[in-house]
């Protein structure tokens, strides 16, 4: 056997594993295509549900708002009443407690109540806050 013949060998034996190779790398890229394919198709019939969820939870999202929106503007209106009711009541209290007078006891107790009530809706804003 000559040199030539022996490089001629090797050459085609190097040929033979490098088309091996590549026929392995093709067969593997095609089966991961394959999985793109299936999951490129998934996802578009998914698109449709992903985008109602999308909406609905905007939806959702613009409700909660707006009830936030009312539950404080409820509250800015308690604290506006409770005071007026604190500013009207604490005079006719102090006119009334020397007395004795159980009226003056009752409104006393009002006014505790609409302290109270204040203090609650103070608090519940800043929560909000």
């Amino acid at each position: 056997m000559t040199y030539a013949n022996v490089l001629l060998t090797v050459l085609t034996i190097c040929a033979v594993c490098g088309t091996a190779g590549v026929i392995l790398v093709l067969l593997r890229l095609s089966s991961t295509l394959q999985h793109v394919e299936r999951l490129m198709e998934r996802l578009e019939l998914m698109s449709p549900q992903l985008d109602r969820l999308l909406v609905d939870a905007q939806q959702s999202l613009d409700a909660a708002e707006e009830l936030t929106d009312r539950i404080r503007d409820i509250a800015d209106d308690a604290k506006a009443v409770s005071s007026v009711t604190r500013q009207a009541l604490v005079p006719v209290i102090h006119r009334l407690s020397g007395t004795g007078n159980v009226a003056a006891q009752g409104l006393s107790h009002v006014a505790a109540l609409v302290a109270a009530t204040r203090a609650g809706i103070s608090a519940l804003s800043r929560n909000g806050d």
